[in-house]
């Protein structure tokens, strides 16, 4: 496989092999976090154009996992109507030739720099007044800004307690990082 073409004629042609020959396969620019997904409502398979691209010149081994994952997605809907990483997914993926298929791919530290790179944060949690920065996010946290108004910094109950605010980061309101 030398080209994202290619590497989505593969992909067609496992899914043939294993009788799932009207499945669409596509490459996509937005995922920066994933590196394919399974829509089985749409009996489509997406991969990251990034990772593709990335393991081109690497051994085929990677993307040749990320491919049986994937159709074993497929499969456990299909055949059992179950999604994630379950027992179902695991018996498809035994049965495609991944025996001790997890339910992430493991890349070399290389390659996971290229294909990932660190995001930066979308999210500060601040001082309402100073502005003294205590934490970066890249989401919100589960619950955090609902109950952002009843909790504090321990040891600093007085000057945090109804002080804390989550803001969009930008560069300026970080500085005190």
């Amino acid at each position: 496989m030398d080209t994202p073409e290619e590497v989505l004629q593969y992909a067609a042609t496992c899914a043939e092999a294993a009788d799932l020959a009207n499945w669409h396969f596509e490459l996509t620019n937005r995922y920066t976090s994933r590196l394919g997904t399974c829509q089985p409502r749409g009996l489509r398979i997406v991969f990251s154009r990034r990772f593709v691209e990335q393991c081109l010149p690497w051994p085929s081994p990677y993307l040749r996992e990320l491919i049986l994952h994937e159709l074993a997605h497929a499969l456990a809907y299909i055949f059992y109507r179950a999604g994630g990483h379950g027992r179902p997914w695991r018996r498809m993926c035994a049965a495609l030739g991944l025996p001790n298929a997890r339910a992430t791919i493991s890349l070399p530290p290389d390659l996971r720099c290229a294909v990932s790179p660190r995001m930066p944060p979308r999210y500060v949690l601040c001082h309402d007044e100073s502005g003294e920065v205590y934490r970066l996010y890249r989401r919100i946290p589960h619950g955090l800004a609902s109950t952002l108004h009843y909790r504090y910094i321990k040891g600093r109950k007085e000057e945090t307690l109804h002080h804390r605010v989550l803001r969009p980061y930008t560069p300026e309101n970080a500085a005190d990082e």
